[in-house]
């Protein structure tokens, strides 16, 4: 089976793009390093203290899913009305990834995002924090 001639339509309506330039997104990726004690928490504790760190961040949780590996590693999902929010561990290395995407049309959900950071931080309390920040 051969491919087949796409044709694609490149003429960008300009229309959007004052809409765009207004966005107000924030995206949080950081690594946890040294966080050897939460390794040993259970699933419905972790999910229950992350759904509660989103709720107090005011974000919306949509639903959640939490997928258990070897020796308590884990992923972690939330996803929001406002985007998601993801963790993923590595016991055996005592690492943590973590995930925070926040966007809205209306307003700026940034402070929602770093408040919502801070609180999962503080929860892990790693001894060592690699944080970027990206506003899109």
């Amino acid at each position: 089976m051969g491919l087949r001639n796409i044709d694609i339509n490149w003429n960008f309506k300009n229309d959007n793009i004052s809409v765009i330039n207004k966005l107000k997104w924030t995206h949080i990726l950081a690594e946890f390093y040294w966080i050897e004690e939460s390794f040993w928490l259970t699933e419905d504790y972790l999910k229950e203290k992350m759904s509660l760190f989103v709720k107090q961040a005011n974000l919306f949780e949509l639903w959640n899913i939490f997928h258990s590996f070897w020796e308590n590693s884990y992923t972690f999902v939330i996803c929001l009305a406002e985007s998601h929010f993801t963790l993923h561990s590595w016991p055996e290395d005592n690492y943590l990834t973590l995930d925070i995407f926040v966007c809205d049309y209306k307003k700026d959900n940034k402070e929602k995002a770093f408040d919502l950071f801070e609180k999962v931080a503080k929860f892990y309390n790693p001894k060592h924090i690699e944080k970027k920040i990206i506003y899109r």
